[in-house]
């Protein structure tokens, strides 16, 4: 996963091919806001299955392109101005799945190392994760300053401590951050 420019790019594999009317899905957990469906693309012909006892299905890339501002918009769908008031929904949790067109939806599993992509919009941000069974996962909530990095250093007066990070919307950064 990635995201530029307000989309966030989801890539990956599917042992079931991609007919014409694919989908990637993104529901919300709670709030009533309906899911958001993207097409997936098939990125390539289908990789021929092994052979032998340890052999793996036939795998079809696939590829799909979710606008932020879709997906922060269908989030905020359903929540009343007094959930809002006291902060009930300030996370939304959303399960991203692939629709086949085979009738069945399957959640995405994922490497750690596929979470981390970060994107804003409207005062909210979106960031994707593994949750702790594999699946891949979006959370979108108000904007949050980030930190990547930690350092202590010397000073003149003793130690200082350098924290480094990002915010997705720099509009939204506190004045006390440089």
């Amino acid at each position: 996963c990635r995201t530029s420019e307000g989309v966030l790019e989801v890539t990956g594999w599917s042992t079931a091919s991609l007919p014409p009317g694919a989908a990637l899905v993104i529901k919300p957990r709670r709030g009533g806001a309906p899911a958001v469906r993207v097409p997936a693309e098939a990125t390539g012909p289908a990789q021929p299955a092994g052979r032998g006892p340890r052999s793996r299905p036939g795998r079809t890339g696939f590829r799909a392109q979710v606008p932020v501002a879709k997906l922060i918009s269908s989030a905020e769908k359903g929540i009343t101005p007094i959930d809002r008031a006291v902060h009930v929904h300030d996370e939304v949790i959303c399960d991203i799945s692939l629709d086949t067109g085979a009738g069945a939806k399957v959640r995405l599993a994922a490497s750690t190392g596929t979470a981390g992509a970060r994107a804003g919009d409207q005062g909210r941000e979106l960031t994707v994760f593994v949750t702790q069974f594999g699946y891949l996962s979006v959370l979108e909530r108000s904007h949050h300053l980030v930190v990547t990095r930690v350092e202590w250093a010397p000073d003149p007066a003793g130690q200082r401590l350098t924290v480094r990070g990002n915010c997705t919307d720099p509009g939204a950064r506190p004045d006390a951050v440089r």
